[in-house]
């Protein structure tokens, strides 16, 4: 499969999971902000924990298997089954795992799209 169809892939129906996921977890958090509702945690944190798992899985198939890539994508799994686990267990742990490996992940995101060549070509034309 060609670096353009799995771009196409991304942004067709994963990519709209995952940002259907991620409106969904601003909306429970909004209204748990509101609400003080701790159901309205509990689903943010499934939520959340969705939609990390989601991004992590979407990076690799739009990205390819690169170790960058790949650190980045395990961190946001990662990332999303401690937010479960959280959800799932209220141990605090799970909570400072979840935020740590989702800097780690999106740290590494950034900086790998700050190198890739698109990046590059864009910059002849603007």
């Amino acid at each position: 499969m060609s670096d353009a169809e799995r771009s196409d892939l991304l942004s067709g129906t994963s990519g709209r999971l995952v940002i259907g996921a991620v409106a969904a977890y601003v909306v429970v958090v909004a209204y748990t902000a509101v609400t003080q509702d701790p159901l309205g945690d509990l689903v943010a944190d499934v939520f959340f924990g969705i939609a990390a798992i989601a991004f992590g899985v979407a990076l690799v198939w739009a990205e390819g298997l690169t170790p960058i890539v790949s650190t980045a994508a395990a961190s946001l799994v990662g990332s999303g089954v401690a937010s479960l686990g959280s959800a799932l267990t209220e141990v605090p742990l799970f909570d400072l795992l979840s935020n740590v490996l989702l800097l780690v992940g999106l740290g590494l995101y950034l900086y790998h799209r700050s190198r890739s060549p698109r990046r590059e070509q864009l910059k002849q034309y603007g």
